[in-house]
């Protein structure tokens, strides 16, 4: 160094852009081997004066020949020349430095940096992948690959190089950020979300961010589970608990297997924060998801001891808890407790009639509320019936009876009463009074389902003692029919037949009993017999029903046959003249090929009947032309159908599997296949040939009928109702149709709508029997 320091130090202080000055600094550092500050001196005498640059290359040039195999002047040179702007010698001496040591991890990064800011992507990347597969490991090193990745759009290497940047800077927010926003690019929500929560901490300018970003997560995939939890969390750490109740409540709704979890994170946040409403609603939704029933009462109880002002909904809750289990007597009583606050005071009574019908030992409690109520409003009718209840549950008949009583000296005309009356009579074993009450409540109120039910226990046990009495074998067996006992009613009807003069009676009602249930082949031997000895009115009734049999299996010729004879003896006689005219009415293909249609013998059961299903000309299928062709499945058809209307399902089965087989779309067939399966309780595998019928002719009144009455056979009501409802539209005659239709409408406790497609039915009939019995004990 040919000037000293201090006199170079002295001009720099006197002129800091002493370019000479500064380039002699530069010799001294670059001697004293402080590259940095080297190049720094260098750089800023080159800036004062260009003309100096051969000289200083000059002094790298003899300090790296001094020593060859030092990096340090190397890279000091490469920063020197880069930043003079000289790039393309500053990456040949990078290069040369890297090929002289693999594992410099600075001339890594500043070759790196200048294809950076060339653009040059792909030379960055392999620049980079060369350093890594030297072994080299520096964190800048992988954020520039990572960039670089990212930038060549390669998301899952750039994911994997911040992972790894992340690994070596634990908790760096920045690294965090970028792996959220990745992770969301790839659509890895959760995996987004788990970074984003890592980036929180006591920064509310972060915790703002977290949340955001959370939020617009959970925005992307609505049904996610895990973002919630992680919001719940950081809401609960930032002392928002009615957020954190909130997610929580979303995730209970979503989620059933979290329930328990929820439960658990419910409950410290309500020791956090005692009887929070949210939570405590919360809570309580969570415990009745799991049925645990009592424990949701008992928490909906004690929110609302502590805040009244949930009344309302504690209320919902209540409900809610009972609509899932009507039988949780608690829940019911706290119900009705809380009816009362709010002076709901017939809702109250309401509710704790339902509790005596649930739990018979709460009756006491109940009297004890009804006195109660009672003192502050004597003429509240409801609170006598509900007080009646109560007793009946005790065993105290004789105050029911007198509570009943007393409400119908208030209001004649009251339906409960006469229902509590009739129960009060029956349990007292006065079965001709209760009947006579349970009558008149049927009067009063014919489509109470409530009131047929009472009805018809209070006839059965009337009918028992009836039945104790009778001694006369036919009309005990029209007793045993009334009741339901058929084995007791046939056996007594078969004795009945050696007295004359009931004979012909008990041979035509052993008839309507195999016509009930679908042998109408042996119901046909019957009234052949019952014509035989029955008198000439009589006669004309046997007759009829005969041809009813001959009707149901599909001989309608035959039918209409008698049916004219017998019009010709009474011309009034029933609905004939409408009754022949639709049986003319009938297709020439309904009549070739005696589709079956499907009857359900006994509401509530599963058991069926099938008999001959005809379709009219006329409707919904007039103007379509008659399909006069003939399957090869035909013959086999007919023989099935045969062997069905003989009890002889395996072979009526066998027969139209071969119809099948031959014609895949010889609807008669499939359809009549499914009755077979039917009768044999085959339901699901029944189902399937019906939906194919409706498939292959979607105007069949028979198919759609069939189609609907083997759903509601298997519980799926909805389909069930709108396929029978098309049949009934299709064919409004169809006596079948209106049968299992009307018990589509009952089950779903519409009984006027049950009642009045039961009723069409009328008296003349092939299935007025199954007609009578379902409207027995509902009609006044």
């Amino acid at each position: 160094m040919t000037a000293d320091l201090a006199e170079v130090r002295k001009k720099l202080a006197t002129d800091p852009t002493d370019a000479w000055a500064l380039k002699e600094a530069g010799a001294y550092y670059l001697n004293d081997e402080h590259f940095k500050r080297a190049q720094e001196c260098y750089t800023q005498a080159l800036a004062a004066d260009p003309r100096l640059c051969a000289a200083i290359m000059l002094d790298y040039e003899a300090k790296i020949d001094a020593e060859p195999t030092r990096l340090g002047p190397r890279l000091s040179l490469a920063g020197f020349l880069l930043a003079a702007g000289g790039t393309d010698p500053a990456m040949l001496e990078l290069e040369e430095l890297i090929d002289s040591d693999p594992q410099n991890v600075e001339a890594y990064n500043a070759l790196g940096r200048i294809y950076i800011r060339q653009g040059a992507i792909d030379e960055t990347i392999g620049l980079l992948e060369r350093s890594i597969a030297a072994g080299v490991k520096d964190v800048r090193l992988s954020e520039t690959l990572a960039w670089a990745y990212l930038e060549s759009g390669r998301l899952g290497d750039a994911l994997k190089f911040y992972e790894e940047i992340l690994a070596q800077r634990p908790g760096d927010k920045q690294t965090l950020r970028v792996l959220g926003e990745l992770y969301t690019r790839t659509e890895d929500y959760t995996r987004a979300a788990e970074k984003y929560a890592a980036m929180f901490s006591d920064d509310p300018e972060v915790v703002r961010e977290v949340i955001g970003r959370l939020e617009d997560l959970l925005r992307k995939i609505e049904g996610n589970i895990s973002i919630r939890e992680i919001l719940a969390e950081i809401y609960m750490k930032t002392l928002n608990p009615d957020a954190a109740v909130a997610k929580m409540q979303e995730i209970i709704r979503l989620e059933s297997t979290k329930l328990e979890e929820a439960s658990a994170r419910l409950k410290a946040i309500i020791k956090s924060y005692p009887n929070h409403p949210a939570a405590m609603l919360a809570l309580a939704e969570a415990q009745r998801r799991q049925r645990q029933f009592t424990a949701a009462a008992e928490t909906y109880q004690q929110l609302l001891k502590a805040k009244p002002e949930q009344i309302n909904a504690v209320i919902d809750g209540y409900r809610a808890v009972l609509a899932d289990c009507p039988e949780q007597v608690l829940a019911r009583a706290y119900l009705a407790e809380a009816l009362l606050l709010q002076n709901l005071t017939v809702e109250a009574l309401s509710e704790y009639g339902r509790m005596i019908e649930a739990d018979p030992t709460v009756a006491e409690t109940v009297i004890k509320k009804c006195r109660e109520i009672l003192r502050a409003e004597p003429q509240l009718l409801l609170a006598h019936i509900v007080l009646g209840q109560a007793y009946l549950a005790k065993g105290d008949y004789q105050r029911a009876a007198v509570e009943a009583e007393g409400a119908l000296a208030i209001d004649k005309n009251l339906t409960g009463a006469y229902l509590l009356l009739g129960e009060a009579y029956e349990k007292m074993d006065l079965l001709r009074k209760a009947a006579q009450a349970l009558h008149t409540a049927l009067v009063m109120d014919p489509d109470n389902i409530q009131v047929h039910d009472k009805f018809k226990l209070a006839r059965h046990k009337e009918l028992a003692k009836e039945i104790e009495q009778t001694s006369g074998h036919f009309d005990l067996g029209r007793l045993y029919l009334e009741k339901g006992e058929r084995d007791a009613a046939v056996r007594e009807l078969q004795l009945a037949q050696k007295d004359v003069a009931r004979a012909a009676a008990a041979y035509n009602l052993l008839g309507d009993i195999f016509r009930s249930e679908g042998r109408f082949d042996l119901a046909a031997a019957q009234y052949n017999r019952a014509q035989e000895l029955a008198t000439p009115d009589f006669a004309r009734t046997v007759r009829f029903n005969l041809g009813t049999t001959y009707e149901a299996r599909g001989e309608v010729k035959k039918a209409i046959k008698l049916y004219e004879g017998i019009m010709q003896e009474e011309i009034d006689f029933g609905d004939l003249d409408r009754r022949i005219k639709y049986l003319k009415s009938m297709t020439l293909a309904s009549m070739r090929n005696r589709p079956l249609q499907l009857a359900i013998r006994e509401f509530g059961r599963k058991e069926v009947i099938g008999l001959w299903g005809g379709e009219a000309k006329g409707g919904s299928r007039a103007g379509r032309k008659e399909d006069i062709s003939v399957s090869f499945g035909h013959g086999h058809n007919a023989e099935g159908v045969n062997y069905f209307f003989k009890g002889m399902y395996p072979a009526a089965e066998e027969e139209l599997n071969l119809a099948v087989q031959m014609d895949r779309r010889f609807g008669a067939a499939l359809n009549n296949l499914g009755v077979t399966l039917a009768q044999q309780g085959r339901l699901e595998e029944s189902r399937g040939y019906f939906a194919e019928t409706i498939q292959l002719d979607p105007a069949s009144a028979v198919y759609y009928g069939n189609f609907g009455t083997i759903n509601l056979l298997l519980g799926r009501g909805d389909t069930a109702l709108t396929a029978l409802e098309k049949s009934r539209t299709l064919d409004p005659q169809c006596a079948a149709v209106l049968l299992n239709l009307g018990d589509a409408y009952y089950a779903r406790r519409e009984a006027r709508k049950a009642l009045d497609c039961w009723k069409q039915i009328g008296t003349h009939d092939t299935l007025s029997d199954l007609a009578k019995k379902r409207l027995r004990y509902k009609v006044p």
